[in-house]
C-alpha cells in the first residue's frame, strides 16, 4: 500500500494499517461508552447532591463525543478495510484524509477524559 499524502508530506504508513489499532481503540471505545451508559441509567434520577447537575451534565457530553468518536472511528475503519487508496487509483485517500485530520489535530487524545 502506498504511503499516504497528508500536511503536506507522505507518511510512512498505508491506509490499511489503521484496521486493527482502530478495531482495537473501537472495541476499547465501545466498552468505555456501554459503561458509561449503564452507569449514567443506573443514577439516572439521582443527581441530586452537590455538583449532581454538572456530573449529569458531564456524562451527557461524555456519551455524546464518545459517540461521535466511534463514529469516525468506524469510518475509518470501513474506508481502512476497503484497501480504496490501491485499488481505485488514489481516490479514498482523500476521504480517509479528511476523516483523520481532525483526529490529528487533538492527537488521538479523549477530548473530555474521564
Amino acid at each position: 500500500m502506498p504511503g499516504m499524502v497528508m500536511f503536506g508530506r507522505r507518511w510512512a504508513i498505508g491506509s490499511d494499517d489503521f484496521v486493527f489499532p482502530g478495531a482495537f481503540e473501537l472495541f476499547i471505545r465501545l466498552i468505555w461508552w456501554i459503561g458509561i451508559l449503564v452507569l449514567y441509567s443506573i443514577h439516572k434520577g439521582q443527581f441530586n447532591c452537590d455538583g449532581g447537575g454538572l456530573l449529569h451534565s458531564y456524562l451527557l457530553v461524555l456519551l455524546i463525543l464518545l459517540a461521535a468518536v466511534i463514529c469516525a472511528l468506524s469510518s475509518i475503519l470501513y474506508i481502512s478495510m476497503k484497501g480504496e487508496s490501491a485499488s481505485n487509483g488514489g481516490e479514498g485517500k482523500e476521504n480517509k484524509n479528511a476523516i483523520l485530520t481532525p483526529k490529528k489535530w487533538r492527537g488521538g487524545v479523549p477530548v473530555c477524559p474521564p
